[in-house]
């Protein structure tokens, strides 16, 4: 038996790369905005709201990278490692400016950022026997960014909303949750208040790191003759995404959760309170009008909501509570709708067949079908954790009403001359 074994290693290359994507910029009036908006007022010209900036420079990017290639079996198997650092000066981001200047933001060489990370490749020919293959490539990758340095300042918002954004934190990775949050004691319990519901804090903090853990991609390919199939599966483990959609829906009482109707004993509505501080028995015994609590015949009281404990014993989470109270999107913390975004999704199905095609020029023809994100598996809660409020942007993980990824069926016809 002839195995071939033979590995390279590939030198370290340092490269430095400016980015001169935004360089517009830096031949705006500082007067002036970047454009201006034609579409309010039936189409006259409306000056923006982001202030312009003479000063900037281009991005710099530094980089440093080892690479393994491995290669056995007559290259059936081979597996190749990358290694990366770099660092990038000079970033642009979007930074807030005082209103009285006239404007909101303004374009600015406004921080540091270190990238670390690892990329690994494995293809391997599992089955070469005539007419039948099968082959397999997987790439698995983890990259770790950091914000080291903000020009002074501690904060810069990239996207989202008050309550939640994605943010650029010193000493934080890039795009990091940040919101309202529970108020907590140094041991990391909830404070509660004094009918036993949690409070919320005073400030915000950091809530979640959207970046995810790793990502990985499976790439199977199977022939037989002239029929291929490839089937594609995409992997991502952790990253957090704040659920904006479900806080606003628990508020509207239309969510899939607010689909509740409890029942207590005449003893729980008599005792168990409300986040007002208020027992069912005496809503119900303080109005006639009142339609929050409903009295049954056998002394029971039924009503929309559940019992709920958050540590200090068992409280009434009704209507209010989540129409009013902190448990929805608009009064409560952000903290509370901050999940976990990984998944497995099916992304690619492709079935194609060639024949060849002597026919004025023609050498080949090939008709395929393919099916794009067919199936999805994940424990977030919203349509789709893939999806992002401001699309491709430095700001991620924020899911406010966002449109799912489109599931599609294409079917091609592809001729070669």
């Amino acid at each position: 038996t002839n195995v071939d074994q033979s590995f390279n290693v590939l030198p370290a290359a340092l490269t430095v790369t400016p980015d001169n994507t935004n360089r517009a910029y830096g031949a705006v009036n500082p007067a002036l905005t970047g454009s201006l908006s034609g579409i309010q007022y039936g189409g006259a010209p409306l000056r923006g709201t982001r202030l312009g900036n003479t000063t900037l420079k281009p991005e710099m990017t530094s980089e440093t990278e080892f690479g393994l290639d491995l290669r056995f079996l007559n290259d059936r198997l081979s597996v190749g490692v990358t290694q990366y650092v770099n660092k990038t000066t000079d970033a642009l981001l979007n930074v807030t400016v005082a209103p009285t200047s006239g404007y909101t933001s303004q374009t600015a060489n406004a921080a540091k950022l270190e990238n670390t990370g690892t990329e690994l490749q494995v293809m391997a020919e599992w089955l070469r026997i005539e007419p039948f293959s099968w082959n397999t490539t997987i790439n698995w990758s983890k990259n770790k960014n950091l914000v080291t340095d903000l020009a002074g300042v501690s904060v810069i918002t990239l996207s989202g909303f008050v309550g939640s954004t994605s943010s650029a934190i010193l000493n934080q990775p890039v795009g990091i949750l940040y919101g309202t949050r529970w108020a907590r004691n140094a041991d990391q319990s909830l404070k509660f208040d004094a009918n036993g519901f949690p409070q919320i804090d005073a400030t915000s903090g950091v809530l979640g790191d959207p970046n995810p853990d790793w990502r990985a991609g499976f790439i199977n390919t199977l022939r037989y003759e002239r029929l291929a199939l490839n089937v594609v599966l995409d992997i991502k483990k952790g990253g957090k995404v704040w659920n904006g959609t479900k806080g606003a829906l628990y508020s509207y009482g239309t969510h899939a959760d607010m689909d509740m109707w409890s029942t207590i004993s005449a003893a729980q509505a008599a005792a168990l309170k409300n986040w007002a501080g208020k027992t069912p028995s005496s809503v119900i015994a303080g109005s006639t009008t009142q339609k929050r609590y409903y009295t049954n015949s056998d002394g029971t009281v039924s009503f929309r909501g559940k019992i709920g404990n958050f540590g200090a014993g068992d409280v009434i989470l009704d209507e209010d509570w989540y129409r009013n109270g902190l448990a929805n999107g608009f009064n409560g913390p952000t903290e509370q709708f901050v999940e976990d975004a990984g998944y497995v999704r099916l992304r690619e199905v492709s079935l194609s067949y060639s024949m060849p095609l002597h026919f004025l020029g023609m050498q080949n023809l090939t008709v395929s079908v393919t099916g794009r994100n067919l199936a999805l598996w994940t424990d977030y809660t919203g349509n789709d954790p893939e999806t992002n409020l401001t699309g491709t942007s430095n700001g991620i993980g924020i899911d406010y009403f966002n449109n799912p990824t489109t599931k599609s069926w294409t079917i091609s016809l592809q001729i070669d001359y």
